[in-house]
């Protein structure tokens, strides 16, 4: 799927979405709803950047920033999760 056709997905996901948004909903259930629109935002907004800067390259700094999801070759079962990792000396 080309960045336009996703792009496009992604409004229409959005429109439908928001739609439920503004329906009657309890409050537990505003909140997920609010999150779950916050992330699709800004995944809609990552994927903007991409395509309007032409980022095809599994090297860009980007493109690698984006990454949640890290498998670490050095063990077989192991996926990491991680925003950040650092280490202080």
């Amino acid at each position: 799927m080309s960045y336009k056709n996703y792009s496009d997905a992604q409004i229409e996901d959005l429109d439908n979405f928001t739609d439920f948004a503004r329906s009657q909903l309890e409050p537990a259930e505003r909140k997920k709803v609010d999150t779950i629109l916050t992330l699709k935002l800004g995944f809609k907004e990552v994927i903007s950047f991409i395509q309007n800067n032409n980022i095809n390259d599994t090297d860009n700094f980007f493109w690698k920033s984006q990454l949640r999801y890290l498998y670490d070759f050095s063990k077989d079962t192991n996926i990491k999760v991680a925003l950040l990792e650092f280490t202080i000396n």
